[in-house]
């Protein structure tokens, strides 16, 4: 069992952390790749392999790291995913319950996962995402089998995840890019930029970004994982969704929407399900997220006529009974609810959360109606909860979404191509996010909400690192 070695794992990672920042991984029983090459990678990984960053790796179909085998990637690795054939599966890395994936990447050298289609011709979908399965507890009578997936008659437990270690281990991830992902088989039936089944606690993520994903940015379903610093950026669907009683913790979490995405299914920024009636009603997600930013699609300062994609709704949705909680965040822009609850009971912790509505009339959705702050009664009345609304949809109009917020212009910068602007999502000083944390989170524990304070902090956006790309359609 992959939990019963769960301390020496883990002790493995922080050593090859030091390792990797220090000098190139390598191991010998993988030698591929001493000479800079395209290695075309089909099929199942059976023995521990090393992916070497003088290399790109092509992806084609489903590649599962088997049970006991280790894929581990070098810093500044570049791994691509060919589209599907006839609409199949495309290129897609799964990693199973019993394998581990070792993708620490560095501040400078980002491991990237992306299209295989060249610079300019990239789009949402073009490949299939990472999936990673473990053997933490998930709400659900029986044995779940990880969406997107087909099933291997000749390996019918391939795809299955979940189990009874909370601490179940399935690798690291650190400084990664996951872009232009996502297989839709049918809606409800989709790989993501970053999948997680049944992943224990005993799983290192730190510093990810999924952007451009034709579904989810990242997704859990079930399972403990924990998450520190992620990036979703201009996906199609939720950036963040938590299900079948997913129990971690993510600190540190930044989404940001288009205004204009081409796509045809609804979505909010944020969904959080219960258990979906999939395992016993005393089994419901009650993880946590901290200090989070979520910026939908509503712009300020971009004249009342502005359109927005009307499949756009809420920034957060609650419902079938989640037990989510949140604290210091803020979530702005969104042309429905900033946060929806659905269905009664939902009795997570909501606090220090900071709610700006846009002024959405004659320009937004639902019929030329006005955006809320939400439907949660009370909210704004405990907690340390505020909610400001924008009045003024033009620059040349006071209260506009940037000053309500204390946020610069430059946070709704959307570059497409490199060298332009990036978003700036540090507040000005006096800015409201800057105080009325709620005191005593039990992650983050910070005196602002949101994502940023005034500085960088850990995020390594602001300092010259280059592990975020705010325009990978635009690299090589």
């Amino acid at each position: 069992m992959k939990n019963s070695i769960t301390l020496l794992s883990t002790l493995f990672m922080a050593i090859a952390f030091i390792v990797c920042n220090e000098e190139a991984m390598n191991d010998t029983s993988d030698p591929v790749g001493q000479g800079a090459a395209i290695i075309n990678i089909s099929g199942d990984i059976i023995t521990n392999t090393t992916w070497v960053a003088n290399n790109t790796y092509v992806l084609s179909g489903l590649v599962r790291v088997k049970d006991g085998a280790t894929l581990t990637i070098q810093p500044g690795t570049r791994i691509e995913g060919r589209e599907g054939v006839g609409g199949g599966l495309p290129g897609t890395l799964m990693i199973e319950k019993d394998g581990w994936l070792i993708a620490n990447g560095r501040r400078d050298k980002p491991i990237v996962f992306t299209s295989n289609k060249p610079a300019g011709q990239r789009k949402p979908g073009d490949w299939g995402g990472v999936i990673l399965l473990g053997e933490a507890p998930v709400c659900f009578d029986g044995n779940p089998r990880i969406e997107g997936i087909p099933v291997d008659p000749n390996d019918p437990s391939s795809g299955t995840y979940g189990g009874n270690f909370p601490n179940d281990n399935s690798g690291s991830l650190w400084y990664v890019r996951i872009e232009y992902a996502g297989f839709i088989v049918e809606d409800g039936n989709e790989t993501n930029g970053l999948t997680m089944g049944g992943v224990g606690a005993g799983t290192s993520i730190s510093h990810v970004q999924a952007s451009f994903c034709s579904d989810d940015g990242f997704q859990w379903f079930g399972g403990t994982a924990n998450a520190d610093h992620l990036v979703a950026y201009r996906n199609n669907d939720e950036d963040f969704e938590t299900d079948l009683g997913w129990g971690g913790t993510v600190e540190f979490a930044l989404s940001i929407r288009d205004t204009q995405t081409p796509f045809n299914l609804s979505n909010n920024g944020f969904e959080s399900n219960g258990n979906d009636n999939e395992g016993p009603s005393t089994c419901l997600t009650s993880g946590v997220f901290t200090n989070v930013t979520l910026m939908g699609p509503a712009r300020p300062r971009s004249g009342c006529d502005m359109e927005v994609n009307p499949n756009f709704l809420s920034g957060i949705l609650l419902r079938n009974e989640t037990r989510l909680n949140i604290y210091n965040s803020a979530v702005f822009g969104y042309p429905r609810f900033q946060l929806e609850e659905q269905n009664a009971g939902v009795t997570g912790t909501l606090s220090g959360i900071v709610l700006g509505v846009p002024d959405v009339t004659n320009h937004m959705l639902t019929s030329n109606s006005r955006a809320q702050a939400t439907n949660i009664a009370n909210f704004a009345a405990s907690n340390n909860n505020t909610i400001v609304t924008a009045t003024g949809c033009n620059f040349i109009i006071n209260n506009t979404l940037d000053e309500v917020l204390g946020l610069k212009v430059a946070a709704w910068n959307l570059p497409t191509l490199e060298g332009q602007a990036i978003p700036d999502l540090r507040p000005n000083s006096g800015s409201i996010l800057l105080s009325g944390a709620h005191p005593g989170a039990p992650a983050g524990n910070t005196t602002y909400r949101g994502a940023f304070n005034t500085t960088d902090g850990n995020w390594d956006i602001y300092d010259g690192s280059t592990w975020v790309d705010w325009a990978p359609n635009d690299d090589f």
